[in-house]
């Protein structure tokens, strides 16, 4: 009779995970910590902190030794965790709302600009 290995879920959640990370934030490394590593602010602490135990697991997965310690079922919650979390991320939206921070910068750099030039004028008597 042939033992099943509790670690079987753990790569196939792994591999969804890195390609949600990779498809809905465009996000890429060469293991799942990298990726988690790149996150920064565009996911609330807890998912990255769920990321971070499935990292953890990716990395002990791969010493034999170290498996054997794995909470598989600390693992396969903070893997649904961050699934679903994933799975609400609007790859558009999120590229939308990029690119109207972007020109609200420089917007708003224009008219402190324009603000800073009338200041100086008014103030040498030009107008």
């Amino acid at each position: 009779m042939r033992r099943t290995d509790p670690l079987d879920a753990t790569p196939k959640a792994i591999a969804a995970l890195r390609s949600l990370l990779s498809g809905r934030l465009h996000i890429t490394g060469a293991s799942l910590a990298d990726q988690t590593a790149r996150i920064g602010r565009r996911l609330p602490r807890r998912i990255k902190g769920d990321l971070a135990v499935v990292a953890r697991a990716e990395l002990m997965g791969q010493n034999p030794r170290l498996r054997h310690q794995i909470d598989h079922k600390a693992v396969a919650r903070a893997s649904r965790n961050a699934t679903l979390h994933l799975k609400t991320i609007d790859p558009q939206a999120e590229r939308t709302t990029r690119i109207l921070r972007a020109l609200a910068k420089v917007a708003f750099v224009v008219l402190a600009v324009f603000v800073a030039v009338v200041w100086y004028l008014r103030s040498q008597g030009r107008i």
